[in-house]
């Protein structure tokens, strides 16, 4: 069985040189941009291990679109421009790409996203696909396309009702007292049962407490 750790924030040296996800834009900006993201606040990376080496990361970041940009729902009641976070990037080692891995990842930024999006505001989670394959994952996960624009999006508010929707919930357990693992059976998007886990973490706590929340309105 493989193991992989719940995602952390990626740092410089943490060595990623081996990293490979098929993609020469993703590799390339863990390897040459990562530290300087780090030093310029520009983004953020987070990513999941196994074997002591990166299985996969993604990148969060301030991000804002302006009304001639956007269309429908994203631009509708909203100033301008938008405020929103972007998933700038996301990637899997190519020997982990079967084990769902990058859907994971997915989960535990809109979590992040949606934590940060309480502290500073943000209406949504952008995304802009670098293959045609890339964008059919995302559209799995319910991201919306922007028209006249390779970017998608999914509203922040509405991903905790499409993560855990209460008849599907089964039940939730505690790991220890550094982070807590969440079972879900999410039949909105996948058909089988699925585990969520999240660094127990100030990014994340206040998410973490919408979730008790909601599961304890599931279970009454």
């Amino acid at each position: 069985m493989t193991d992989f750790t719940p995602p952390r924030r990626l740092t410089a040296e943490d060595d990623a040189d081996g990293f490979d996800c098929g993609l020469p834009v993703v590799n390339d900006w863990l390897r040459n941009q990562l530290r300087n993201a780090g030093k310029q606040h520009t983004a953020v990376a987070y990513a999941t291990f196994c074997d002591g080496a990166p299985a996969g990361f993604y990148t969060l970041g301030a991000y804002s679109i302006g009304h001639a940009e956007a269309n429908g729902w994203l631009r509708r009641n909203s100033p301008d421009p938008i405020p929103a976070i972007l998933l700038g990037m996301l990637g899997v080692a190519m020997r982990y790409q079967t084990m769902h891995v990058g859907a994971q990842l997915l989960r535990d930024a809109a979590m992040r996203a949606m934590g940060a999006a309480e502290i500073v505001g943000a209406k949504a989670l952008l995304v802009e696909p670098a293959s045609d394959r890339a964008t059919r994952f995302y559209e799995h996960y319910g991201f919306r396309h922007i028209e006249r624009s390779g970017r998608m999006f999914i509203p922040l508010r509405q991903w905790l009702q499409r993560l855990i929707p209460c008849s599907h919930l089964l039940h939730k357990i505690m790991v220890g007292s550094r982070r807590r693992v969440y079972h879900f059976t999410l039949q909105v998007i996948e058909p089988i049962p699925v585990i969520l886990q999240i660094a127990d973490d100030k990014a994340v706590q206040q998410t973490h407490h919408a979730l008790d929340q909601k599961i304890h309105r599931c279970v009454i």
